[in-house]
């Protein structure tokens, strides 16, 4: 598998310094999947890698890359696009995909492309970011101002692409999986079983050992990124690291509600019913 890892922080950058106008971020990002799943790789994105160290620290297959050549600031597009078609599949995590529909011409003219939705309890998600934020500033900061817009379009984009998949377009119809993250985070072994299933490909064992060695940790882990944890403990982490004020906040953002409902998340109401783990949250 060539994976990358968030491949569209590149198109955010370019946008936020004025590269491009926002108004071409979704047919910018359509071209950038487009080139990626044909392993052609742009000179503005190989550019990208090579200045964001996360993208390499993160896709074992982009490092290799790097590593072949000295490191990333040596990478070309024509050794990445080498590199690229020696993979047997080819993988994207992306976070900054504003509709389903972007994908609809990638899935009519690409038989092999799958869709996973990954979706989060939206308290979930606001404890990773203010958690993000705290350890990037090493200080406890106040940023429900700021995670408040972001969380909104979070829920809404969410929401509308659940919208989509509720009567699913005959485009999508064999081609899309849902997967709820703590779904995911509490029973990982069955979860892996069930996407490797609707990829149509074997499950490798080094995958399930992988799993295993990596979602039992007994201890907090300090790494923000890091991947080993104890992925039960960390599907209701938010309950212990928000406050009730913050959970409220979530709770009575309209979208964010209604992707609660519509997953499947239950509300909290109180400080107390919060910190209670007996109560279920989904």
């Amino acid at each position: 598998m060539f994976y990358l890892f968030e491949p569209f922080r590149v198109v955010s950058d370019m946008i936020k310094n004025g590269d491009i106008d926002k108004s071409l971020e979704n047919s910018t990002k359509f071209e950038l999947i487009e080139n990626i799943f044909n392993c052609r790789f742009p000179a503005y994105f190989v550019h990208h890698i090579r200045r964001w160290g996360l993208a390499a620290h993160e896709s074992n297959s982009l490092k290799g890359v790097c590593n072949q050549y000295g490191g990333c600031k040596n990478t070309t597009p024509e050794k990445l696009s080498e590199s690229c078609t020696m993979y047997e599949h080819i993988g994207v995590k992306v976070i900054r995909l504003e509709s389903l529909q972007l994908l609809e011409p990638l899935v009519r003219y690409d038989t092999n492309l799958k869709v996973l939705h990954l979706v989060r309890d939206p308290r979930g998600v606001v404890s990773s970011r203010k958690y993000m934020y705290k350890n990037a500033n090493n200080r406890s900061i106040n940023t429900m101002g700021h995670l408040r817009a972001d969380l909104k379009a979070y829920c809404q984009r969410m929401v509308e692409m659940l919208r989509v998949v509720s009567d699913p377009p005959e485009w999508l119809e064999g081609r899309y999986k849902i997967l709820r993250y703590e779904d995911t985070a509490t029973d990982p072994i069955n979860s892996v079983k069930s996407i490797y299933k609707f990829l149509n490909l074997p499950l490798p064992e080094n995958v399930t050992d992988w799993i295993d060695n990596n979602t039992k940790e007994d201890h907090n882990v300090k790494s923000v990124m890091g991947t080993k944890k104890n992925s039960t403990a960390a599907a209701q982490s938010w309950r212990s690291r928000l406050i009730y004020d913050d959970v409220n906040i979530v709770q009575h953002l309209s979208p964010c509600l209604e992707l609660m409902d519509l997953m499947g998340y239950k509300r909290m109401d109180s400080q107390s019913h919060m910190r209670n783990l007996s109560y279920r949250s989904f």
